[in-house]
């Protein structure tokens, strides 16, 4: 077990990478593998949704009750800056490119997509279950996933953007 995790430990993300690559492989040559019933089959096959549900329950369990608070002032703190970040972007990109847009992209998809988030990736690549003061401040910032599309539904509705911005 020990050599396994030594092994994975060389790649970056790999305790998330690697089982994503090895269920990817298994779909496509075998996609019956994982109908064994119902459960197993939304659970690993149909969606990661429960899965994330139950990562983040599991993360949330371990949580002290007096570290709320300052998980809750980091997570909105992340959330924040990456909206200001991504909409400084979108607004740089809407008002000082000649057409509007970069290489294609509407500062509206620049927006959306910088403002979305992947935790569970985040916590494979910064190895952050060791870190619990950023786990605990991950279900913060994946209320992100809520209030992305708000986001860019206030800014389209704005008004102050230029014609190519949502095009």
């Amino acid at each position: 077990m020990d050599s396994i995790l030594r092994t994975l430990g060389k790649i970056p993300g790999a305790l998330l990478i690697v089982p994503l690559f090895l269920a990817a492989v298994i779909n496509t040559f075998f996609p019956q593998v994982l109908d064994i019933g119902s459960f197993t089959s939304a659970l690993f096959r149909d969606g990661a949704v429960p899965l994330i549900g139950m990562f983040f329950f599991v993360m949330g369990s371990q949580i002290q009750v007096r570290s709320v608070g300052s998980s809750l002032e980091k997570g909105i703190v992340m959330l924040l800056g990456k909206y200001a970040a991504a909409i400084a972007v979108g607004l740089g990109v809407a008002y000082l490119t000649p057409d509007g847009t970069l290489f294609g992209l509407v500062p509206l998809a620049i927006i959306a997509a910088m403002g979305n988030s992947n935790g569970a990736l985040y916590i494979a690549l910064t190895e952050a279950p060791k870190l619990v003061h950023v786990v605990e401040a991950l279900p913060t910032t994946a209320y992100g996933k809520v209030t992305t599309p708000v986001l860019r539904q206030l800014l389209q509705d704005a008004g102050r953007w230029p014609e190519a911005a949502v095009r």
